[in-house]
């Protein structure tokens, strides 16, 4: 069969849409660990599904990266926050945002 990988038939799947075999696999693979890591699995489990011997290339590859913690985002708030109190000197309510337009 022309256009076809080298011992395979055009799956139904991809038949008449002009996507490829492997790319469907692909789709197919990265969906399958996207399921299982929504499910909480661990990487190992999900490298094993997915025939990897190290969950790192399951992680490198198929594994997409979370929302941040939320105590990393308060943490790095906190920094801002010190700085700007800093830079008032200690008075509250100082907006460091707006321009002094007390001269005008």
């Amino acid at each position: 069969m022309t256009g076809s990988p080298a011992g395979s038939s055009s799956s139904s799947a991809s038949s008449g849409v002009g996507i490829r075999a492997e790319t469907v696999s692909v789709i197919f693979r990265k969906t399958a660990a996207t399921v299982l890591d929504d499910a909480k699995l661990s990487s190992r489990q999900i490298a094993d599904q997915l025939g990897h011997a190290r969950p790192s290339i399951t992680q490198d590859v198929y594994m997409g990266r979370t929302t941040v913690s939320r105590d990393n985002a308060v943490a790095l708030e906190s920094m801002w926050l010190d700085l700007a109190q800093e830079n008032s000197g200690g008075k509250p309510g100082v907006d460091l945002d707006r321009d002094d337009q007390s001269s005008l």
